[in-house]
């Protein structure tokens, strides 16, 4: 006999309902009692989070702000301030999980999957990634694994993935810390809220690390050696 299990689990972006077949919910409003904010880029004084991470076309670094805000309601309530105005709304930034397939997995190895997503423009949810995507985590029925968040400015509908925002040096961020979820087999129950650990971030400027720029000169070199023979 199946059983029905919902499991309330931190998403650092949303809530997180668990499916038969190692899926869930991903959201990040739930009818209006939580929602994880995420800020376009902050005055560089108020910078206080150095991330590293590799999207897929090598590893970059980015300088963000994070903490939680008290719009956010997450819990324990925050007292984090952004520059006003700065909320990510519409169809111009994108947000997409980050995930390993293990629990208690370092944020450098996770990486980008599942649906692509834009937020609010509501008022009342600006900063809150939009729409409920049930994912599918690939490979693993019922296990721990880890997730987290990532956001990009799209420019206009044209960077399509994080690697791209990347690479391009646009503005992007990813959540500070990762939770465990556990997928478990079970009728599809309501999405529940997160209750704790969430943490609001912003978006920041593209650096690539050393060893991607190195890489990036290695590859001009070979292309223009080409050239020449």
């Amino acid at each position: 006999m199946k059983k029905t299990l919902t499991v309330i689990a931190m998403l650092v972006a949303g809530s997180v309902s668990v499916y038969s077949q190692g899926q869930f919910v991903f959201e990040g409003y739930v009818n209006g009692a939580f929602g994880q904010q995420i800020f376009n880029t902050q005055p560089t004084a108020n910078d206080n989070y150095v991330a590293t991470f590799n999207g897929g076309n090598g590893t970059y670094t980015v300088d963000e702000e994070v903490g939680a805000t008290a719009f956010s309601k997450e819990l324990p309530a925050g007292t984090q301030v952004y520059a006003a105005g700065t909320a990510l709304t519409g169809t111009g930034y994108d947000a997409q999980l980050i995930y390993a397939p293990t629990a208690n997995a370092a944020l450098s190895t996770l990486t980008p999957f599942g649906s692509v997503l834009n937020f609010y423009t509501a008022t009342a949810a600006v900063g809150l990634v939009q729409s409920a995507i049930t994912e599918t985590i690939p490979g693993v029925a019922s296990a721990p694994i880890t997730i987290g968040i990532a956001a990009w400015n799209n420019e206009g509908g044209t960077i399509t993935t994080l690697a791209e925002a990347q690479a391009a040096g646009d503005p992007w961020g990813i959540s500070p810390v990762t939770e465990n979820v556990t997928l478990s087999s079970g009728s599809p129950a309501t999405p529940a809220p997160m209750v704790y650990g969430a943490y609001s971030f912003s978006l920041g400027t593209s650096v690539p690390e050393p060893s991607t720029i190195a890489l990036g000169v290695m590859g001009v070199s070979a292309l223009l050696f080409r050239r020449r023979k």
